[in-house]
């Protein structure tokens, strides 16, 4: 998960390093690109330490039977 997390979090410093023009770009409800992306990474990091979280404790689950 760590992995995903770097590559798409890379994805959205290369376009503010390489164009970050395009960052101002608007993609809907008056929201720009930069802020888009940026909400994206923190809802993703929330899903991600769920996801994270319902795996551990599963896993916790089967090694206290």
């Amino acid at each position: 998960m760590f992995i995903i997390y770097v590559i798409i979090y890379t994805g959205f410093i290369v376009i503010n390093v390489a164009s970050p023009k395009s960052m101002a770009i608007i993609l809907f409800a008056g929201l720009n690109m930069a802020i888009v992306y940026g909400v994206g990474l923190i809802v993703l990091a929330v899903i991600m330490g769920l996801i994270y979280n319902y795996l551990c404790t599963k896993k916790e689950d089967e090694l206290n039977k």
